[in-house]
């Protein structure tokens, strides 16, 4: 049971959460069911609790969980009344082009996105890099590193993309390097 104090505190700091919680009330009364699934929690449990109510809990909490790891691998790009779905995996690398963004696929698709590049920077999982004031790279899509011509590569099966990566973000693309290169074989004496 939360106290009203309280109650005011939590939904203002769930709020300023980047993921919100899948969160469950527990309580002795009915009274605040109610307000709590109102609020977002996805259940609410009564004492003294019963098994197969908490069995019931825990497969719709693992429903929710399956549904939002798959949700989490699309992006989801709005243009007045269009939109259009993106798989993460899909992604090569995003380049800035004004206020626009250009977002290369595999296969040889290019989408345009009516927001900055700063948004996606914000919004994209921590496999994108941003490598240069204009690119955004999918780390998991990198297949070389040419540190002399500061040159990225990604290979779609069909093209080869060659991005460049500035001094300013040169950590970003060592650090890359050492994600990528875990369990490598050097060729090199």
């Amino acid at each position: 049971m939360l106290l009203q104090v309280g109650w005011g505190f939590l939904l203002e700091a769930i709020s300023c959460l980047e993921v919100s919680p899948i969160m469950i009330g527990l309580s002795k009364v009915k009274t605040y069911a109610y307000e709590a699934l109102k609020a977002g929690f996805k259940d609410y449990l009564l004492f003294p609790m019963k098994e197969l109510e908490i069995r019931k809990c825990l497969l719709r909490f693992e429903k929710i969980i399956k549904n939002e790891k798959t949700r989490s691998n699309i992006i989801c790009l709005k243009s007045y009344s269009d939109y259009r779905f993106l798989k993460i995996n899909e992604i090569l690398f995003l380049k800035a082009d004004n206020n626009t963004t250009d977002i290369f696929l595999k296969k040889e698709k290019e989408v345009t996105a009516f927001k900055s590049l700063g948004y996606f920077e914000r919004k994209l999982p921590k496999c994108f890099f941003r490598i240069h004031n204009s690119y955004i790279i999918n780390a998991t899509a990198v297949s070389r590193i040419n540190y002399n011509k500061s040159l990225l590569f990604f290979e779609d099966g069909v093209n080869s993309f060659s991005v460049p990566f500035s001094r300013t973000y040169k950590k970003s693309v060592d650090d890359l390097k050492d994600i990528l290169g875990k369990g490598d074989i050097s060729l090199s004496s």
